[in-house]
């Protein structure tokens, strides 16, 4: 599950197969309905978060699976409980493979200085590198979110660098085994 608290301190959680509910004031139980979020891509949904962003709430899941993971999402102008409809391009972000990404899910956004970003597991080619990859999220003038094509490079420093210490991985000769 993925808690949420609102402009108004009301807090929410989202978790798997498309749930969502208000938690009770202590936050410790849901309380009133679950609601059942009819998404534009169906199939098996994982990994949810939910963000808001200029008062749009957004809902992000993960569909599928292993190297096939990617991101879909829904846009709610009204609440968390209401409202949901599927943008244009219901995706956020999927494989690319020429690029070295495979499988991008359960993750979550954050925002620092008017920014958003998206912080995700890549699964990896036949589950063996697991990457916790950040990709800039963009947005079009309608609220929708802008795909993103996942790439190797990150999103560099958020702030200045305040690391002093020499690099000592950097050109340093290592070797693995079996």
């Amino acid at each position: 599950g993925d808690p949420f608290v609102d402009d108004d301190g009301t807090a929410y959680i989202v978790w798997r197969k498309r749930w969502i509910a208000k938690l009770n004031a202590a936050r410790t139980k849901t309380e009133g309905p679950h609601v059942a979020l009819r998404t534009a891509i169906g199939g098996y949904s994982e990994g949810p978060c939910l963000f808001k962003r200029n008062g749009i709430y957004y809902y992000l899941y993960t569909i599928a699976g292993c190297d096939e993971y990617r991101y879909g999402y829904m846009m709610s102008k009204e609440s968390p409980l209401a409202g949901w409809t599927a943008p244009k391009d219901p995706l956020v972000v999927e494989s690319n493979y020429p690029g070295g990404v495979w499988g991008p899910g359960h993750g979550n956004v954050f925002e620092s200085d008017g920014e958003y970003y998206l912080v995700y597991l890549e699964y990896g080619e036949g589950g063996t590198t697991r990457q916790v990859m950040a990709n800039r999220l963009e947005f079009a003038a309608d609220g929708s979110i802008v795909r993103i094509v996942p790439h190797l490079r990150g999103v560099g420093y958020l702030g200045p660098n305040q690391e002093t210490r020499r690099n000592l991985a950097r050109d340093a000769m290592w070797t693995a085994s079996s």
